[in-house]
């Protein structure tokens, strides 16, 4: 089943929330509760009659109570001002005003209380606790019945019913799309390669609103191709003028100068494989297919043991499905693992689940990066290594490059500084589906 169907089938009334939902039909059953005494109090005799309407009085006076109890303590206030019922007036104070007083909001106790009332009142008053400093004061008056009074009174309780519903379905129809289109908006914040913000969902203002956002992710993701194959394209065109020079200084006769300038050349040509693979991967990560992470991840750890690297993997060995693409991926993993080795002596990997989200660790026990330069570390061509050496490090696109692929799949990568010695790096990814575990 998908997500749409599923969605769907969870609604009722455009309403998502459980609470919510339990509080609609709490309504409805009242309401049907209140139809059939309203059906059966009308075969009884007009003497009978005062009687009967002392009881749907107090069954007023339970329906307000529940009413108001159901609602946050918020709209408390909102909700008393809205009811009004001709023969009922009610208020919320900071002191009860009636002598009939429950302390405590239980249903039997109210019943109690109302039934201490003398049967010759004309009527009901009460108060009821409802915190620290607030009673609920209601006064309904019995009136003799007749059938247009019972239809006014019945059609009163009806529209205090619809209008709570409809509180509670047009709250859930302005939050739920909002929240959406904010979520939308935090992942587009990590990556541009987010799908569209419905158009389609909630009130006009956030249609509205989901329509300018599309046009400015359409418009920056224009901007960033355009600026991606500029630089690729001039990354690209630099390796002919690499190659004459080094076929130039081979016809160098000092053999140190020669050497000197082979090895910047074959620097900067290295520079180049690297920007041209950043600008590849960036758009490689946007074609994403389903992909076994942990059979991704374990046969990547044993590769990297078949070389004589110090790699260690716990985890699952398959059946951990991921929507992803598997080369990008592939490469981030490499690009810390490879980190790890080089400065941290080993790398042990784990991969692990936790509620929905797949977390990835990778754990070594060099020095680390100092606290201040986390976020420095992810941007393009930094290095903590300061000795610009190639023999001693990169040219600070790895982590750059990783951080990239993981947040164009909506997923978090974070560093820690373990202690006494050792660095971690975690990379936590949305599951798929969980096939199984070995």
């Amino acid at each position: 089943m998908d997500s749409k169907s599923g969605s769907k089938k969870n609604s009722f009334l455009f309403v998502k929330s459980s609470w919510s939902m339990l509080l609609i039909i709490a309504l409805v059953l009242m309401f049907i509760t209140h139809l059939i005494a309203f059906f059966t109090i009308s075969r009884y005799t007009q003497k009978t009659q005062f009687l009967i309407n002392r009881g749907i009085v107090a069954r007023q006076i339970i329906t307000l109570v529940e009413a108001i109890e159901f609602v946050a303590p918020n709209h408390w206030v909102y909700t008393v001002n809205a009811i009004d019922i001709p023969n009922v007036t009610i208020s919320l104070d900071h002191h009860p005003k009636y002598p009939v007083q429950v302390l405590q909001l239980d249903i039997w106790d109210i019943l109690l209380k109302i039934h201490e009332i003398p049967l010759s009142a004309r009527t009901m008053q009460i108060s009821v606790k409802f915190s620290d400093n607030l009673w609920l004061n209601i006064s309904a008056a019995i009136m003799q019945s007749s059938w247009t009074f019972q239809f006014i009174l019945f059609g009163f309780e009806f529209i205090i019913i619809v209008a709570l519903i409809f509180m509670i379905w047009s709250l859930n129809r302005y939050n739920k799309p909002l929240k959406r289109f904010v979520q939308s908006i935090e992942k587009m914040g990590r990556t541009l390669n987010t799908p569209p913000i419905s158009e389609t969902d909630g009130p006009l203002i956030v249609r509205e609103a989901a329509k300018a956002v599309n046009q400015m992710q359409d418009r920056i993701r224009h901007l960033a191709q355009e600026r991606t194959q500029m630089l690729a394209a001039i990354s690209h065109d630099l390796r002919t003028p690499i190659t004459r020079l080094k076929l130039r200084a081979q016809l160098l006769e000092d053999q140190e100068q020669q050497h000197k300038i082979t090895e910047d050349l074959d620097e900067m040509e290295g520079m180049i494989n690297e920007s041209l693979a950043f600008f590849r991967d960036e758009q490689l990560a946007v074609q994403k297919s389903k992909v076994d992470l942990a059979s991704l991840l374990s046969s990547l750890c044993i590769d990297y043991k078949e070389t004589g690297s110090p790699v260690t993997y716990n985890g699952p060995k398959k059946d951990w499905a991921i929507e992803a693409n598997g080369l990008a991926l592939k490469r981030a993993f490499s690009n810390v693992i490879n980190n790890a080795i080089k400065y941290g002596q080993q790398a042990k990997v784990t991969l692990s689940l936790k509620e929905d989200h797949y977390i990835i660790s990778i754990e070594d026990s060099g020095p680390g990066i100092p606290e201040e330069e986390f976020d420095k570390v992810f941007k393009p061509f930094y290095r903590g290594e300061q000795s610009r050496s190639r023999a001693t490090g990169g040219i600070g696109l790895g982590l750059a490059v990783t951080r990239s692929i993981i947040l164009a799949h909506n997923g978090e990568i974070t560093l820690e500084q373990l202690k006494p010695a050792g660095f971690k790096v975690t990379i936590t990814l949305h599951k798929l589906d969980h096939l199984s575990q070995n």
